[in-house]
C-alpha cells in the first residue's frame, strides 16, 4: 500500500558565498516545502508537498545537515492521495505530522479526513491516525500543529467560506491520537499562527471577519477553549491590516514582536512590524520593512526568527502570479527596529519562501520553492533551500559574488505618482536614465530606509535607475513609469 523513497546527495546546487548557499532541488513534479524544525540530532527536517502536475498529491519529507547531505522520504498511498501540511518533532524524536488524505481514489475536494502519521528519524512509519470531519465541516485547511512548552501538542484546521466560518482544534498525543477535540463556528477569518502563550496553552494570531479588516489574538487553554482579543485596526486614525499571514515570537517575558502584511498608499501591501505586550496591546507604531514588488501582497508566514534579539531575521515574499519575476527580501534588524541590513534575492525566479529558522551559529535557513522556468510546464516549482548568515545581508551586494542579490527594493514598479527606494545602504545617489541612455536628473537620497520621491511630472516610459554607493559601487534597476 505504502511507497518509500530516499534520495541521497545533491542533484543541484549553486554556492553563493562564503556564508550564503542555496540549493535547488530538480524533480519531475511541482514541490514546495512547507516548514523548517530542528531535530533532536542536529538536523533540519521540513515536509515537502508533491504535485504530480495533474492534480495527484503525495506526502514527503526532507532532512538535512548544514553542509547540505540530505534525504527525501516519499510517502505515496495508492488508493489515495495524501497532503502533509504541518509537523513537529515528538519527544522521542520522532516526527508527528498532520494532512489531509483523500477517499478510495484521488484527494477529495471536500478535504473531509484529517490524517495524522508518526514516523521515526528513519522515516519508518510507527501510526497513522483518521479524524473524520462531520459534512457540514469538510474542507476544512490550513492544518497547524503546535507543541507548547510543557509538551502538549495541539493541532488545528480552519474553514471558511460565506455563512459558515469555522475553527476546530485537537490535543492529541504524541502517537497522533486525538483525545479532545472542539469545533467553533463563526469565528472569524480562517488562517492560524500558533506562537506560545505566557501561561498554559497557547496563542494564535489570525485574520478577523473580513480578514483583510482586522486581526485577532486567541488564547486556546489546555480544553480548547477560547478567549479572544481583537487587534484595533486603525492606530491613530491610519487603517492598519493585522492580517491572517504573519508570526509573531516573544522578545521577553512582557513583549512580541507581530510581524504581518499591511496597507500602502500604493496597491500593494508592505510588510509590518508592531512590538506588542502581554495584554495584545500596541507599544509601537507600525514599522514598515519589506514592501510589495509588483503591487500585490508581501506574505510572510513563518517569516521571523532568531537566536539573538540584536540579529533579527525576516522573511517574505510575493504572491507567485507574476511571470518569473518574484525574488523574495529578507532583512536583518535589532529589537529596536534599527535596519542593518536587507536584501532582495532570486533575481528572475520565481522564489517562495514558506518559512525561516534562525540557528544557533547566529545564521538562518530558509525553505520554500522556486519555479522550474525550465520544464516548460507553468506549474513546476522545485524545492528550494537558502542558509544566510548575518554579514550575507549586512554586506553590500557588490562586495559577493551572488549575482541575484540587490541592496535596493524599488516600487510600486510599474509606478505612476510615487517611486520608492529601500535600503539599508547610506550615502546613496540616484540617476535616472532613459531607454536612449541620457541622463534625465540625478538625486540624492537621504540616509533613511526609505525614500519616496515624487514622479507625477515625468513622461511615461521605461528609465533605468543607476544607484551609486559611497564606494562608487552602482546597481541598475529598471522602472517603467505609466
Amino acid at each position: 500500500m505504502y511507497r518509500f523513497m530516499f534520495l541521497c546527495g545533491i542533484l543541484f546546487t549553486k554556492i553563493l558565498c562564503n556564508g550564503q548557499v542555496e540549493y535547488v532541488i530538480d524533480s519531475e513534479y511541482s514541490e514546495h516545502l512547507r516548514n523548517i524544525k530542528i531535530d533532536q540530532n542536529g538536523d533540519f527536517v521540513s515536509l515537502i508537498l508533491k504535485d504530480s502536475l495533474n492534480y495527484n498529491y503525495s506526502g514527503g519529507m526532507i532532512k538535512f545537515n548544514e553542509e547540505f547531505d540530505y534525504e527525501i522520504f516519499d510517502y505515496n498511498i495508492d488508493t489515495a492521495d495524501v497532503i502533509f501540511e504541518d509537523f513537529v518533532v515528538t519527544s522521542d524524536n520522532n516526527y508527528l505530522v498532520i494532512g489531509s488524505i483523500g477517499k478510495d481514489n484521488g484527494i477529495s475536494y471536500y478535504n473531509h479526513i484529517i490524517y495524522i502519521v508518526v514516523f521515526d528519524e528513519d522515516f519508518n512509519l510507527l501510526t497513522e491516525n483518521f479524524y473524520e470531519l462531520p459534512e457540514l465541516y469538510y474542507n476544512c485547511h490550513n492544518k497547524k500543529l503546535f507543541k507548547t512548552k510543557d509538551g502538549k501538542i495541539y493541532a488545528m484546521f480552519g474553514k471558511g467560506s460565506p455563512g459558515a466560518v469555522i475553527k476546530g482544534f485537537l490535543k492529541i498525543t504524541e502517537n497522533g491520537e486525538v483525545i479532545n477535540d472542539q469545533i467553533h463556528i463563526g469565528m472569524g477569518g480562517t488562517i492560524m499562527n500558533p506562537f506560545p502563550s505566557q501561561n498554559s496553552g497557547f496563542n494564535i494570531l489570525r485574520g478577523g471577519e473580513p480578514a483583510w479588516a482586522q486581526g485577532e489574538i486567541t488564547h486556546v487553554d489546555t480544553n480548547l477553549n477560547l478567549t479572544t482579543t481583537i487587534l484595533p485596526f486603525y492606530i491613530n486614525g491610519i487603517m492598519y491590516h493585522m492580517d491572517l499571514r504573519g508570526s509573531c515570537k516573544w522578545l521577553n517575558d512582557s513583549t512580541y514582536i507581530l510581524m504581518s502584511e499591511g496597507p500602502s498608499s500604493s496597491p500593494g501591501q508592505d510588510l509590518y512590524l508592531y512590538k506588542m505586550n502581554q495584554y495584545h496591546e500596541f507599544l509601537t507604531e507600525p514599522f514598515i520593512i519589506g514592501a510589495s514588488y509588483q503591487n500585490n501582497q508581501a506574505l510572510t508566514f513563518q517569516g521571523i526568527d532568531w537566536t539573538d534579539p540584536s540579529h533579527i531575521y525576516l522573511a517574505a515574499w510575493d504572491w507567485l502570479n507574476q511571470p518569473n519575476l518574484t525574488p523574495y527580501f529578507v532583512a536583518v534588524i535589532n529589537e529596536d527596529f534599527e535596519v542593518l541590513g536587507t536584501k532582495s534575492c532570486g533575481g528572475d525566479f520565481n522564489t517562495a519562501v514558506s518559512a525561516l529558522m534562525a540557528t544557533e551559529d547566529g545564521g538562518c535557513v530558509m525553505v520554500g520553492s522556486r519555479k522550474d522556468n525550465l520544464s516548460g510546464n507553468e506549474d513546476d516549482y522545485d524545492v528550494y533551500v537558502a542558509f544566510f548568515s548575518p554579514d550575507d545581508i549586512i554586506t553590500s551586494a557588490a562586495e559577493t559574488p551572488n549575482p541575484y542579490d540587490s541592496d535596493y527594493l524599488v516600487f510600486p514598479n510599474p509606478g505612476k505618482d510615487r517611486l520608492v527606494v529601500q535600503t539599508a545602504l547610506k550615502g546613496i545617489t540616484l540617476s535616472f536614465y532613459n531607454e536612449t541612455g541620457m541622463l534625465i536628473f540625478t538625486h540624492k537620497l537621504k540616509d533613511e530606509f526609505r525614500n519616496e520621491l515624487n514622479t507625477a511630472g515625468m513622461a511615461y516610459g521605461i528609465y533605468f535607475l543607476h544607484l551609486t554607493d559611497l564606494k562608487g559601487n552602482t546597481e541598475i534597476k529598471k522602472w517603467i513609469k505609466l
